[in-house]
């Protein structure tokens, strides 16, 4: 078995057979912490959608996923103003 690191180079050919057909390349992150970071966005809302489908076709509740309270509680005071 062989491990390698990185992406394929492509063949010019294909790639200009697809630029002609209309393709065009995408712009990937340089390095493996940019490309966790960047999705990290794409980890939260897969996160609220699975719940949202969970809470409507089945009874569990989230106190049955751990979750009691919330993990960031957020409380103004504007009373000393």
């Amino acid at each position: 078995m062989k491990i390698l690191h990185g992406l394929p180079k492509n063949r010019k050919e294909d790639q200009q057979k697809l630029v002609d057909q209309g393709w065009k390349s995408m712009r990937e992150p340089k390095s493996l912490i940019g490309s966790i970071v960047l999705s990290f966005p794409f980890m939260i809302l897969n996160v609220l959608i699975s719940l949202l489908i969970i809470q409507s076709v089945s009874s569990l509740t989230l106190r049955e996923f751990g979750i009691t309270k919330m993990v960031f509680p957020f409380h103004s005071d504007l009373s000393s103003y």
